[in-house]
């Protein structure tokens, strides 16, 4: 009896071996998924400015963008460093949805004339992660001195009242500016604590930078010959940082300047 038992459960089980061997779904129903993974990152050349730029991301699949910018030059980040936004050294990073269509991206709040690298990635809707990411460098413009500079005088370890200044070339020459007001329209009346100064004694005069970054300003009046000397920073932004003499008191003190770029 026991053997009979044995000798059933021992067919079925060749049985149920058969038809798995057998079965033609085993060898034709299985497709292997194809996944679409970033093939084409573009930059719309045309909206590179002095502190911002667009990148376009171009895929054919869905799910989601992940992306990080990061100064160019250095080592590129992994695929999960840019997923997980750890990127070593990142400036910006973001993620948006995929749909099929290309996605414009704008990065802003950049420095000017500085090359950067935008590392871009996909997140399948199946949560494939690419294998790698895909790169587009760009160098955001130069901004011209001439301009506009938010200033912010200070003296007796005050600050005094922020104004607006404006540079402008000096005709035949690549480093001379003229400035409208080196300290500020309303600098002697705020110094005095007499409103009837205010708009008088601007310090206006000729701001010449040297090769090696330091500024001379010489104003164009009597008491504001004697000037000032600085600094102009162009790293980042266009920013001068500066002192200024004046023998337009008695009691001799010196003012503080730092102007800052409109951008």
């Amino acid at each position: 009896m026991k053997n009979t038992i044995y000798k059933i459960g021992f067919l079925l089980l060749l049985f149920v071996i058969g038809i798995s061997c057998e079965s033609p779904e085993a060898e034709t129903n299985y497709t292997p998924a194809i996944y679409e993974f970033p093939s084409v990152v573009s930059l719309g050349s045309s909206n590179i400015k002095s502190t911002s730029f667009d990148f376009t991301y171009t895929i054919s699949g869905e799910g989601k963008g992940y992306y990080v910018v990061v100064k160019d030059g250095g080592t590129a980040p992994t695929s999960n460093a840019v997923y997980n936004g750890t990127a070593t050294g990142y400036l910006k990073k973001g993620s948006f949805d995929l749909t099929g269509a290309p996605v414009s991206i704008s990065v802003a709040d950049l420095c000017n004339n500085t090359a950067y690298a935008v590392y871009a990635v996909q997140m399948t809707a199946d949560n494939f992660l690419s294998p790698s990411p895909v790169k587009v460098a760009v160098t955001t413009s130069a901004k011209s001195i001439a301009g506009t500079y938010i200033a912010k005088p200070s003296a007796f370890g005050e600050a005094a009242i922020e104004y607006t200044a404006t540079l402008t070339p000096v005709a035949g020459t690549t480093n001379q500016y003229t400035i409208d007001s080196a300290w500020g329209p309303n600098f002697i009346a705020w110094v005095t604590g007499n409103a009837a100064y205010e708009g008088r004694y601007l310090y206006s005069g000729v701001l010449t930078i040297n090769p090696d970054k330091t500024i001379i300003i010489v104003g164009d009046s009597t008491w504001s010959a004697v000037g000032g000397t600085g600094v102009y920073d162009p790293s980042c932004i266009n920013k001068f940082s500066y002192t200024l003499k004046q023998t337009l008191f008695g009691n001799p003190f010196t003012t503080d300047v730092v102007l800052t770029q409109v951008q």
